[in-house]
């Protein structure tokens, strides 16, 4: 690789190392802070239901409604 062609991967690499920084220090900060604690909580518990909910969506998507079954209560 030559000076003129640059690292590919270089943004990237500082995207993992910015991302891996920020959750080290929410996790330092976590520890001693209690209110930090709390918010690290709570944006946990949020992603977990929606990705929950996000990948019951993508499942049911084969077993969704269609002309067909549209109008019927049972399944």
């Amino acid at each position: 690789m030559t000076s003129e062609q640059g690292d590919d991967y270089g943004c990237y690499t500082a995207l993992a190392l910015a991302s891996a920084g920020i959750c080290g220090f929410l996790a330092i900060l976590a520890v001693f802070s209690y209110r930090v604690r709390f918010y690290v909580k709570l944006v946990y518990y949020s992603l977990c239901i929606v990705l929950g909910g996000t990948i019951g969506a993508i499942i049911s998507i084969p077993f969704g409604r269609t002309t067909n079954n549209h109008l019927s209560v049972s399944p």
